[in-house]
C-alpha cells in the first residue's frame, strides 16, 4: 500500500541518517587520534626540556655552562638523522656575585637567544651549526650586544676520530658617548679573521691499548663570546699526547706535550711562552686500591672574575690520589685520598706567586637507605698566604623513608688570617608522582673576613621540581 511503501522509505532515510552521523563521529575520533598521535610523537623527539634555571652547553667557544632563567630544549628527529637545540632566557651581567656593588643589582638581566641545528649523532658523527645572541637593554649604562655564529663537526673513521669547530663573534659596547665596534682594522678581511675561534682534536687509535691525541686551539685578539665569558683570548695552544695501556687495562700510561704563546697578534710588547712535558699513570684494579700519579708542567687560569669559580695559574703541578671501594652485603665503603703541590700564581693577591701544598680526605657510605660522607682539605702555601691557607670540613647524611628523602649537610672553612665560613643546610625530597620528584632546601651561611665580608649572615632556600618525560 501507499502507506507501508513511505513508511518503508522513511526507515531507509533514517539508516542512512544513522550511517552519516556514525562515519562522521568515527572520522572526529580518527582525527582526534592523529592530532593525538602527532603530540606523542612530538613529545618523544623531546630528549631535554627545562624551564627555569639551567646551564646549557652547545660548544666550548660560544654557549658553555652559564647560568640561565627560562627554558631550554632538545629535540631529536625520530630515526636519529638530524637533531636541534633552542635555549631562550636571561643570563647574569656579572659574575663577581660577592661584591658588595652587586648586592643591588638585578644580576639576571642580560638577555638570551641560542639555537643549534645538527645532522647526526651530537658529539659523536654530527655537523653542525650554532647561532647566539646576548644583549643588554638600552635602560643598563654602557649595553653590550654580543653574538656568536660557529660551524662544527665530529667524525669517527674506524681507527680515527676527529672533531673541530671555526666560530666567529661580534662584540659592541653602546655608549653616550663612543660606540665600540671592536674593529680596530679598517680592512674587512681582517676584521674578519682577528674575531675568529679555531680549534680542531684528532685521536688516532694505534692498536686496542695505544692511543696518539692531538689538538689545536687558536682565539684570536677580538674573539669574544659572552656564552662562555672567562675564555682567553689572543693565544694558541697545541697539545700533543700519547696513551699507552698495559696488564689488561689495569695499568694506563699517558706522557704529553703541551704548548701554549699568547700575543699571537703581536700589539702587545710582551709575549708569553710557556711549553713542557707531563706525564700521568693510572691504575684499574677492581678489589685494590687505585692510584693515579700526574705532573703537569703548567696549567692556565681561567680568568673568573668570581674568586669562587676562578682558577690561578699553576707551574710544575704534582698530583697523587689513592682510591679505596670496598662492599659488605649491601654496604658501600668509598675512600679518596689527594695530594697536590704546585707553584700557583694567585691573582686575588697581586699575582704572587707561592707554593701551595694541599690536602684532603673524604670517606662515602651508602646502603639502600642511607648514604654518608665526611671529608677534610687542608691548603697550605709558602711563602705564607694567611688569607689562602686554611682548613675546611665538610659533611652530609640522607635517608630514604618510602617516597621522602630527608638530609643535612655542612661546610665549615678556617683561614690562618681568622677568616671563616660556616655553612649548614637541610632538605627534604619526595616523589609526588612516578615522574615528578620536588626537593625543598633551607639552610644559613655566615661568613667573616673572606671576600671581602665581615660578619654576614645569610639565609637562603630553593625548591627543585624534576619532571621525567
Amino acid at each position: 500500500t501507499i502507506l507501508s511503501k513511505a513508511v518503508e522509505a522513511e526507515k531507509i532515510q533514517m539508516i542512512k541518517d544513522a550511517n552519516k552521523t556514525k562515519t562522521k563521529k568515527r572520522d572526529v575520533f580518527l582525527d582526534s587520534s592523529r592530532v593525538t598521535k602527532r603530540v606523542s610523537d612530538l613529545i618523544k623527539t623531546v630528549e631535554e626540556f627545562e624551564i627555569g634555571l639551567f646551564t646549557p652547553y652547545y660548544s666550548a667557544g660560544t654557549l658553555n655552562g652559564i647560568p640561565v632563567k627560562g627554558v631550554n630544549f632538545k629535540r631529536s628527529s625520530t630515526n636519529d638523522l638530524m637533531y636541534s637545540r633552542f635555549s631562550l632566557g636571561i643570563s647574569p651581567n656579572a659574575y663577581n656575585s660577592f661584591s658588595r656593588e652587586s648586592f643591588n643589582e638585578n644580576i639576571y638581566s642580560r638577555r638570551l637567544i641560542a639555537a643549534k641545528y645538527g645532522i647526526g649523532t651530537e658529539d659523536f658523527d654530527d655537523v653542525y651549526l650554532i647561532s647566539m645572541g646576548i644583549w643588554d637593554s638600552e635602560s643598563k649604562e654602557a649595553p653590550v650586544f654580543n653574538t656568536v655564529n660557529s660551524a662544527g663537526f665530529s667524525k669517527s673513521l674506524n681507527k680515527l676520530s676527529l672533531n673541530g669547530e671555526v666560530a666567529h663573534s661580534f662584540n659592541q659596547i653602546r655608549d653616550t658617548l663612543l660606540i665600540l665596534n671592536e674593529q680596530p682594522n679598517s680592512i674587512l678581511k681582517n676584521a674578519m679573521y682577528d674575531r675568529l675561534s679555531m680549534k680542531m682534536e684528532a685521536k688516532w687509535k694505534i692498536t686496542s691499548t695505544s692511543q696518539i691525541i692531538g689538538s689545536f686551539d687558536q682565539k684570536n685578539q677580538n674573539f669574544k663570546s659572552l656564552g662562555s665569558p672567562f675564555l682567553r683570548n689572543d693565544y694558541r695552544a697545541i697539545d700533543f699526547s700519547v696513551i699507552q695501556k698495559t696488564f689488561n687495562n689495569k695499568l694506563v700510561f699517558s706522557g704529553f706535550y703541551k704548548h701554549f704563546v699568547g700575543n699571537v697578534s703581536n700589539l702587545s710588547e710582551n709575549t708569553n711562552k710557556l711549553s713542557g712535558l707531563g706525564a700521568i699513570l693510572q691504575s684499574n684494579f677492581k678489589k685494590r686500591p687505585n692510584i693515579i700519579v700526574s705532573y703537569t708542567p703548567f696549567e692556565q687560569s681561567n680568568n673568573h672574575q668570581d674568586s669562587l669559580l676562578r682558577t690561578n695559574n699553576k707551574f710544575r703541578s704534582l698530583n697523587a690520589q689513592v682510591t679505596n671501594q670496598k662492599s659488605i652485603d649491601k654496604h658501600l665503603f668509598y675512600s679518596v685520598i689527594s695530594y697536590n703541590l704546585a707553584l700557583v700564581e694567585y691573582q686575588e693577591s697581586n699575582f704572587q706567586q707561592s707554593n701551595t701544598r694541599s690536602i684532603s680526605f673524604n670517606q662515602l657510605y651508602q646502603n639502600d637507605k642511607t648514604r654518608a660522607s665526611l671529608g677534610y682539605t687542608s691548603i697550605l702555601t709558602f711563602p705564607a698566604i694567611d688569607s689562602l691557607s686554611s682548613n675546611a670540613f665538610h659533611g652530609s647524611i640522607d635517608y630514604k623513608l618510602r617516597k621522602l628523602k630527608i638530609g643535612a649537610n655542612l661546610q665549615h672553612k678556617y683561614t690562618l688570617s681568622n677568616g671563616k665560613q660556616l655553612s649548614q643546610a637541610l632538605f627534604i625530597e619526595r616523589q609526588v608522582l612516578k615522574s615528578l620528584t620536588i626537593k625543598l632546601s633551607s639552610g644559613y651561611r655566615f661568613i667573616d673576613g673572606i671576600w671581602g665580608l665581615n660578619n654576614t649572615g645569610i639565609f637562603y632556600g630553593t625548591m627543585n621540581v624534576r619532571f621525567e618525560l
